[in-house]
């Protein structure tokens, strides 16, 4: 079974740009990480999206994000904990866009 989950994206253009948040519907599956969210947006909404990842097992880091607020790895945090409040993903505060 899916639901809707609405997904807030601080898109930020680069160094020096504050940044504006965009924002997303996605069908959330149940088992899907909010890595896999944000991979489904890039795939079938908005393809000029950017991320960082690489292992997708949780063990690198390089997918991590502020996910509402705390410093997290996407790959490792399922999406449906958010379907009642909603996803806000912001880049890593004192990280190059």
């Amino acid at each position: 079974m899916s639901e809707n989950l609405r997904v807030r994206v601080l898109r930020v253009a680069g160094p020096g740009y504050a940044g504006t948040f965009q924002a997303y519907q996605v069908q959330c599956e149940s088992r899907m990480s909010v890595l896999d969210v944000l991979t489904r947006i890039q795939i079938s909404q908005d393809s000029t999206l950017a991320f960082r990842y690489s292992c997708r097992a949780g063990m690198c880091g390089s997918c991590s994000m502020r996910v509402n607020g705390k410093n997290s790895w996407t790959c490792r945090i399922p999406a449906e904990r958010f379907l009642k409040t909603g996803l806000t993903l912001e880049p890593l505060p004192n990280f190059p866009v």
